[in-house]
């Protein structure tokens, strides 16, 4: 079978190679007879064009006869029109014929006689045409009738005919050798298409006698391959009952190691005898290496004894028992499970199943914490509430303690001890109500005013309560940068930063340790907004507090300013602190960048805009002018006695009329009581019955130019609560 094959190949081979050579060789021949053919018809048309060059030349020597002829016999120049006309065509029907003629030398030499003849005959055409223009006709009828112009037209005539002779027998010859070359093609192409069915009738024979071998050896494979079909179906039906019990057992394979819970078979010390997938992945080892290994190793210890006793009820009793364990996974974090077991019937072993409930123990741990950081900011509310009530009486504590005082040192016969005692008072006093102030704007119970300001002077003026806030243990550096810029903020917001950041870097230093505070004035351009996202271009005053306490960590960093979160022991933070910063530094257009690695302290920049107008600065002189004194009406309205009575000694004295009222009712009697014109009402703002402001406007309907001026020891956002500041 190979052998016939084989001869079959070289016999198809060999009949390739042959038409292959028969259709190259026909090629080259055909192609080079074609070109011979396309040079004799060309140079066929090369005889022709000769030939009608020659008899355009003598027409043009005619139309120039008869030209010259007409405008001798009439005088006429309109004659000499084509006479001029084929003068300008000579020259160039001449050199088209020297072209056409380079290859035959003999036309070369019989186209220079034609050439001189032709000179002749223009001379002459042009002597006579001369004569005619200037002697006359006579004169040049005597130059015609020497006949020299038709004698050389005569001459011309002979000259060109024989040229036209010998191109026409050239013609002759390359027509004659143009049809060989045709005829010769012919008989190619003829031969050519019979050699070319030749062998395609012999290709056909081979493949026809090629394609009944096949047919025959396909006939013979069906037959064996039918037979082959019969022998082996048996086997196919073997073969796929033990497919579909394959696919069977893989598919509960799949469902017992991808199912969403652990499988585990114990015995009564713990040890793996099987585990599917999930189990080993909850343990982070492979499922191979898992059996022979006691579990107990992969189980927290504070939950070890529970696993434990757990084990001893199972292998005790028949029933389903459950617990909840802590497995540890290498180095990742501890997976919360709830194992659910029963012995088998052997008593030799336990099937556990074990669920992952990390998500829901997490999320009762975040409950948790929620709940806590609720209760905390509901505290941190009810200590505001409360330290704002506090703020309400010992405000109105304070107002008589100074009223008083200050009433005692007017006293001008008050001698010098006694006075030097009052104005001690008066200063405790004074401090007492900026302390008051400050505990109101921790608590953030104030209305924000901002206002313009230095902030060197507001950090200067906190310096002491942050010394007193960190305690001594802790260095505070003060770097203040000189010729600082203004910035419009509420004060009260500066002091709630610098406490908040003060007291952060506090917790972080455990021992002793250093805070600084630096001030200081920032262009912040394009590039640095690149780099640091939020920020907007332009001029900054900077307040820097920054420590070297214990530092933060890039995850602990992303969460700082998010309410609520705090790294503080349950009862010992609200997660407040810091947003509050970041809100306060956001609500005035500022920024809030926060650098920090563990061990290298932290540092905190807040970024406020740069106020162009100059900070006003109170001067305080001890020697006061005295106060100018007044005699317009007052109508006075408070409810606390004791207030209300500092405040008509300190108005009398002054030199005003007080209507005194503790009631806004009694207020709006005296009001329509009193005959002249009260010029100003000095107002409490929550009273019983009826607030200052609803007070104001009774009493503005009754004298419209009436001027207001409300007071009260509450805070500003009680205050506000009553639209006092509407």
């Amino acid at each position: 079978m190979t052998e016939y094959i084989y001869k079959n190949k070289l016999v198809f081979y060999a009949v390739f190679a042959l038409t292959l050579g028969t259709v190259i060789g026909f090629g080259c021949f055909s192609y080079s007879n074609l070109m011979a053919s396309s040079e004799a018809a060309r140079w066929e048309k090369h005889s022709y064009l000769v030939i009608n060059e020659f008899d355009t030349l003598i027409s043009t020597l005619k139309d120039a006869e008869t030209g010259q002829r007409g405008f001798i016999i009439t005088g006429d120049r309109k004659y000499l029109t084509p006479y001029y006309e084929a003068l300008k065509v000579v020259d160039r029907r001449l050199s088209i014929l020297r072209s056409l003629t380079k290859d035959n030398p003999r036309q070369q030499l019989w186209l220079t006689s034609i050439e001189s003849t032709i000179r002749t005959k223009l001379s002459n055409l042009d002597e006579t045409v001369k004569l005619r223009s200037t002697e006359g006709f006579q004169s040049a009828r005597t130059v015609v009738m020497r006949n020299l112009g038709r004698n050389a037209m005569v001459s011309l005539r002979e000259q060109v005919a024989r040229s036209i002779r010998e191109e026409e027998q050239l013609l002759k010859d390359r027509s004659t050798l143009e049809k060989q070359y045709s005829r010769r093609n012919l008989y190619l192409f003829l031969f050519g298409g019979i050699s070319g069915l030749i062998i395609l009738l012999t290709l056909y024979l081979f493949l026809w006698r090629e394609l009944a071998r096949r047919i025959r050896s396909e006939r013979e494979l069906i037959a064996n391959q039918c037979l082959l079909e019969s022998q082996n179906e048996e086997l196919r039906k073997a073969r796929d009952q033990r497919q579909e019990m394959e696919a069977l057992l893989g598919k509960y394979s799949d469902l017992y190691d991808l199912a969403p819970a652990g499988y585990f078979n114990l015995d009564n010390a713990g040890t793996i005898r099987a585990v599917n997938l999930t189990g080993a992945g909850f343990l982070g080892i492979e499922q191979s290496l898992l059996v022979s290994q006691r579990l107990d190793s992969f189980i927290s210890d504070d939950t070890l004894p529970v696993f434990r006793d757990f084990l001893d009820r199972i292998f005790a009793i028949d029933a389903k028992e459950t617990c909840e364990v802590v497995f540890l996974k290498g180095d990742s974090s501890p997976i919360f499970v709830l194992v659910e077991a029963v012995v088998s019937q052997s008593r030799e072993e336990c099937r556990a199943v074990i669920i992952d409930i990390t998500a829901r123990k997490l999320a009762e741990v975040d409950k948790i914490k929620i709940e806590e950081q609720l209760q905390q900011a509901q505290k941190m509310e009810s200590v505001g509430r409360l330290a704002g009530g506090v703020a309400h009486d010992f405000n109105n504590m304070l107002t008589v303690i100074i009223g008083y005082a200050n009433l005692a040192l007017m006293d001008s016969g008050l001698n010098q001890a006694l006075h030097v005692h009052l104005e001690e008072i008066l200063k405790a006093a004074e401090r007492s109500a900026n302390l008051t102030r400050q505990l109101l704007a921790f608590a953030r119970k104030q209305i924000v005013v901002p206002r313009v300001l230095n902030l060197n002077e507001t950090v200067e003026g906190m310096l002491k309560l942050l010394k007193r806030l960190i305690g001594e243990d802790i260095d505070l550096d003060w770097q203040p940068e000189k010729d600082l810029w203004s910035i419009k903020v509420d004060p009260s917001q500066i002091d709630q930063i610098l406490a908040n950041l003060c007291v952060n870097s506090c917790d972080s230093i455990a021992d002793v340790g250093k805070i600084t505070i630096e001030t200081g004035n920032i262009d912040i351009d394009e590039g640095y907004c690149a780099h640091n996202s939020g920020f907007v271009t332009g001029e900054y005053v900077r307040l820097t507090v920054s420590d070297n306490g214990c530092g933060m960590d890039k995850e602990l960093l992303a969460h700082i300013f998010e309410p609520f979160f705090t790294t503080k022991e349950i009862g010992e933070g609200t997660g407040l602190g810091l947003a509050s910063v970041y809100g306060a530094a956001k609500q005035n257009n500022g920024f809030v960048n926060v650098y920090s690695e563990p061990g290298l302290g932290t540092t905190f920049t807040i970024y406020l805009p740069r106020h162009k107008d100059k900070a006003v600065q109170v001067e305080i002189n001890d020697a006061h002018e005295p106060a100018k004194r007044g005699q317009e009406t007052i109508l006075l309205v408070e409810d606390e006695p004791a207030i209300l009575d500092i405040t008509i000694m300190l108005l009398t004295r002054q030199g005003y009329t007080v209507l005194a009222a503790n009631s806004p009712g009694e207020a709006i009697q005296l009001a329509r009581e009193h005959a002249g014109e009260i010029s100003l009402l000095v107002s409490d703002v929550i009273m019983p019955k009826m607030n200052g402001r609803d007070l104001a406007n009774n009493l503005q309907e009754l004298n419209p130019r009436l001027k207001l001026l409300f007071m009260s020891g509450y805070t500003y956002d009680v205050i506000a609560h009553h639209g006092v500041f509407k």
